[in-house]
């Protein structure tokens, strides 16, 4: 085992050669049954030389979070089809959590579902943070929702729809709110250093800033005060 974490670097190879020989046993008592393996942690690079067996699919875990790094979704895309070359059915586990503020890149995740349905993927699954994140993150995941059933779909369109939707007479005003946060967001890397997760968001939002986002609740709040 140690001889091939040293030879190929991680886990992989020792992984999928076990799972391989599960998923031919399987296949002879169960046809047509699936088994699912994550690409994650010390296994989640393709394995060197293996053909993957047709009944497993691979859940690959994802960081959508990071494609506003230059070339981090080219590199995500890459993994998935060095996966589909060696023979496997691919799906996506996707990290999609909130900070401390919201993270918004959803025109760089539909142009990543988009590739997903282009080149076979069977679906995904999105980790996300729920309770006290939805104040801020709610526009985001019901987008996100809209996208996973049609990726093709105008996002700035979903967002103006979410906002008319959800605040009435004061979408304009939370429709710049969530731009704004967005915006800072997308020039984040060079700024804070992401490493496992972006945790220096607080740094990206000044005095100003966080004056203005406030003045744009307080015009929706006053906007929408006679509204039950």
């Amino acid at each position: 085992a140690q001889e091939s974490v040293k030879k190929y670097g991680d886990y992989s190879n020792l992984y999928f050669e076990f799972l391989n020989k599960v998923a031919v046993k399987v296949q002879k008592e169960y046809p047509g049954l699936l088994l699912t393996a994550y690409s994650y942690t010390n296994a989640d690079t393709p394995p060197v030389g293996i053909k993957i067996e047709p009944n497993i699919v691979v859940d690959i875990v994802t960081k959508s979070y990071l494609f506003v790094i230059p070339g981090n979704l080219e590199q995500t895309e890459a993994r998935i089809q060095a996966y589909t070359d060696l023979g496997a059915h691919v799906m996506i586990h996707d990290w999609d959590f909130s900070g401390i503020t919201p993270r918004s890149y959803l025109p760089q995740l539909a142009t990543f579902l988009q590739w997903s349905k282009q080149h076979g993927v069977l679906g995904m699954y999105t980790e996300w943070s729920d309770g006290e994140s939805w104040y801020l993150d709610g526009a985001k995941y019901w987008i996100l929702m809209q996208l996973m059933s049609d990726p093709y779909q105008d996002v700035e369109l979903l967002w103006k729809t979410y906002c008319d939707d959800m605040y009435g007479a004061g979408s304009e005003a939370m429709y710049r709110l969530f731009s704004n946060f967005r915006d800072v967001y997308m020039y984040a890397p060079g700024r804070i250093d992401f490493g496992d997760m972006p945790r220096q968001e607080p740094t990206l939002y000044g005095l100003e800033e966080l004056a203005y986002e406030r003045g744009l609740l307080e015009k929706a709040q006053a906007e929408t005060k006679n509204d039950p």
